[in-house]
């Protein structure tokens, strides 16, 4: 770890939660994907009547939040509803209609927070 992420990592302010959140851990997921969007829209073990009742999708990783995303519609991960893969990921939710939220999750400014 350089120590421009260990500053950042133990300086970030800490969340404080005004809306509902399901907060998806993209650790392994966003080293594998294109971006923190493409790893927090796929292919998670969750359960879809929670995951409709969140007002904001966050993506954590190592203990930070790296993005806010809103998504109305979670899927099962098949084929069906994600052209992009083959496979069928049984037991596994997505939602193709995420969207990035540009401000963080106090809506002042695009740095990263951490889980209390």
């Amino acid at each position: 770890m350089h120590a421009k992420q260990i500053i950042e990592r133990y300086a970030a302010p800490e969340t404080v939660f005004r809306h509902s959140a399901l907060l998806i851990t993209v650790n392994k997921s966003v080293l594998e994907r294109d971006s923190v969007y493409d790893a927090v829209r796929y292919a998670w073990k969750l359960d879809p009547r929670k995951a409709r009742q969140a007002d904001l999708i966050m993506a954590v990783e190592r203990g930070l939040i790296i993005g806010v995303f809103v998504a109305d519609e979670w899927h099962p991960a098949t084929p069906v509803h994600f052209p992009h893969t083959s496979v069928n990921r049984e037991g596994r939710w997505g939602s193709s209609d995420v969207r990035h939220r540009r401000t963080s999750p106090s809506n002042t400014c695009d740095t990263a927070y951490r889980i209390g």
